[in-house]
């Protein structure tokens, strides 16, 4: 898939452009390939090309390039390759949903961090089907501070709060900064972020003054072989640099 988009990307825009379109690819795949594959072919269904499928601006590329940008995506050949897989495989085996799992098997109040709300969307219908109660708070979920009623971010976040059968918290960025959770005590990241503060931003959600857990638990679901592994060793080394620094 990537080496495809890479090659026709190259030949309609230049090495440079196609290489910056398959890094992000490469991430979203990456993120969740599921719901990737789900996301394209529902665009194909829609024929809707249009961005806002993320709450960053990053993935949002095709936007920045223009519409001309869209047109590999729209080949019947690029369509060929995202209707041959089996999808419903794909589900069945997902991998990093099943250490999703694991972890949250320890019955704890958890936050679950992804870029892409087409993941988050992923994760709230596997997390229903295994009857794992979630809440999901994104840019497509409405928040009015003036009018607290029909607040929907706030209502579901009172509900994690609250709740005692609600253990998860499906967030995109708009769940990173300025909100407090010391009644939880759990983050992962399901994708990593390059930058370190945005690491730490999620952490500090949960490590506020309040906090009554021993300790705190900080998972980073990283598929190996992918760019995820890179953008983690080079999270590492930047997180190094900075306290050497400090």
């Amino acid at each position: 898939l990537s080496d495809f988009v890479y090659d026709a990307y190259k030949r309609e825009h230049g090495s440079q452009i196609a290489k910056f379109i398959v890094v992000n690819m490469y991430k979203h795949i990456a993120s969740s390939l599921p719901a990737t594959i789900a996301r394209f072919r529902r665009k194909f269904e829609e024929d809707d090309w249009r961005c806002g499928d993320a709450d960053l601006s990053e993935y949002d590329v095709y936007e920045e390039l223009g519409e001309e940008s869209y047109s590999v995506l729209r080949t019947e050949a690029f369509h060929n390759i995202i209707d041959s897989v089996d999808l419903q495989r794909l589900q069945n085996e997902d991998t990093k949903y099943k250490e999703l799992k694991k972890v949250l098997g320890q019955k704890r109040k958890t936050i679950v961090f992804s870029f892409y709300l087409d993941t988050l969307r992923y994760l709230e219908g596997k997390l229903n089907e295994s009857n794992i109660k979630c809440v999901r708070i994104d840019g497509s979920v409405p928040s009015t501070p003036d009018e607290p009623e029909t607040d929907l971010r706030r209502h579901r976040i009172e509900q994690f709060r609250d709740d005692s059968e609600t253990m998860v918290m499906l967030s995109s960025q708009v769940g990173s900064e300025g909100l407090d959770f010391q009644f939880c005590d759990t983050v992962v990241n399901w994708d990593i972020p390059w930058n370190p503060m945005v690491v730490e931003q999620r952490i500090g959600r949960i490590d506020r003054i309040g906090q009554k857990s021993d300790r705190l638990l900080i998972f980073n679901l990283v598929t190996a072989g992918t760019v995820e592994e890179c953008i983690l060793d080079r999270l590492y080394e930047r997180l190094g640099i900075f306290e050497h620094s400090i």
